[in-house]
């Protein structure tokens, strides 16, 4: 039976060519998929990091001003596992269509983000499943994370990199502070049904808008093509 990985080396090639020649891939065509080579599923778990990026210039500045402890600040983050980083962000133009099956899961290098000021990694230990089984669980990710489904504060970066943490298995606790004043009730209080008008207005507009620029490099991972 096919599996969707094959080695650490080759899911690395595969994923990350793929990811920076086709962003806009549909859900339904997993990012990881190839057959695998008998004998190189893998035994031993792969060590998973979790790599937290300031969201801009300005979110670096204002990050440095507050305590995070205190669930405020402002940060993108992708978890590293097989050697990729795997991220979720919004895709320009799949709002309006509800159907739309664009993958808001993307791979690349580690911290190497480009649209994001890395800030520091959080190790997380090894996950229990092998590396055939973390193919398969990237590709049910690709399809259940929908880059139509983002929302800054409800279903963004963090939230998708703690789940797929959960689902890894790790034994070290996600940092919940990662999470930042998206997930603080004092935001929720605060913006209530604005976050979604927000949300929608950052997700609909160019991404060379400057205004969008500007909102993005403070509040989310923003809207790519």
């Amino acid at each position: 039976m096919a599996s969707p990985c094959r080695s650490k080396s080759s899911v690395r090639e595969a994923a990350v060519l793929r990811t920076n020649t086709d962003f806009r891939q549909p859900a339904s065509n997993p990012i990881v998929s190839f057959p695998v080579d008998k004998g190189s599923a893998g035994d031993q778990g792969s060590p998973v990091y979790l790599h937290i990026y300031d969201l801009g210039p300005i979110a670096k500045i204002l990050n440095g001003c507050v305590s995070r402890d205190r669930g405020l600040g402002a940060f993108h983050c992708g978890l590293e596992v097989l050697g990729i980083e795997w991220s979720f962000q919004a895709v320009q133009d799949c709002f309006s269509d509800e159907k739309d099956e664009t993958s808001g899961v993307s791979a690349r290098d580690p911290k190497s983000h480009r649209r994001h000021v890395y800030k520091e990694s959080v190790y997380l230990g090894q996950t229990s499943l092998k590396d055939a089984e973390v193919g398969t669980l990237l590709s049910t990710f690709g399809r259940l994370w929908p880059a139509r489904h983002y929302h800054f504060m409800r279903k963004n970066c963090t939230d998708f990199a703690e789940a797929l943490a959960q689902e890894l298995k790790v034994p070290l606790p996600f940092p919940v502070w990662v999470h930042g004043i998206a997930k603080s009730s004092a935001a929720s209080e605060t913006l209530g049904n604005l976050g979604d008008k927000i949300n929608d207005g950052m997700m609909r507009r160019p991404l060379t808008d400057t205004t969008n620029i500007s909102w993005n490099s403070m509040l989310s991972c923003g809207s790519c093509k």
